[in-house]
């Protein structure tokens, strides 16, 4: 290095790989040091940390009765939210005067016990009265799978080696080996 024919960094790195064969564990100086002295273990002028027994965070926090507690911003947010308070209501009483408010009423959104029970129950009299099939029923369920299976196997099929193929709605075929989750496009 003092000849100048390396330079910090390389001269750093020979010193590291020395202190790795050094058969007493020695380090040397280096020229460049990164690291911080923050994370270079030993932090100079480092309290000595007394670990005594825990403490309760509560207890920290509260004040012990000598020291100052402001009430810096707590006076200006109490400003703003009793000025907000003021501004809210006279726009909801000018709106109640206008007409422009929508009746609150209590029972609305209310839910009784047995609703849902009862409206199955209408449900299903209702389509024996009518004759109709309950769309919510296991028979009307099945007969619209079977009629949304043969939609879809127009265009659709599976070859003897498990190869699903499809016909889009412009003509184009897409396959997908089995076992594949993407559909990859058939060049001829």
């Amino acid at each position: 290095y003092e000849e100048e024919n390396i330079d910090e960094e390389e001269h750093d790195l020979i010193i590291e790989s020395i202190e790795e064969v050094d058969p007493e564990g020695r380090s040397f100086g280096k020229l460049s040091e990164d690291e911080d002295s923050f994370y270079a273990g030993a932090v100079p002028d480092a309290p000595e940390l007394k670990l005594g027994k825990r403490k309760n965070l509560d207890e920290l926090m509260q004040a012990k009765g000598n020291e100052f507690v402001g009430s810096y911003g707590r006076d200006e947010f109490d400003e703003f939210k009793a000025r907000m308070s003021e501004d809210f209501f006279a726009e909801s009483d000018d709106a109640i005067r206008k007409g422009d408010h929508q009746a609150e009423i209590r029972t609305e959104n209310r839910v009784f016990g047995d609703a849902d029970e009862e409206l199955e129950r209408l449900k299903q009299q209702i389509s024996q009265e009518t004759g109709l099939v309950d769309p919510n029923s296991d028979a009307g369920f099945e007969e619209e799978v079977v009629e949304d299976e043969e939609e879809d196997l127009e265009g659709y099929s599976i070859d003897e080696d498990g190869v699903e193929w499809f016909e889009d709605e412009d003509g184009y075929w897409w396959y997908r080996e089995e076992g594949q989750d993407d559909w990859q496009p058939y060049d001829d």
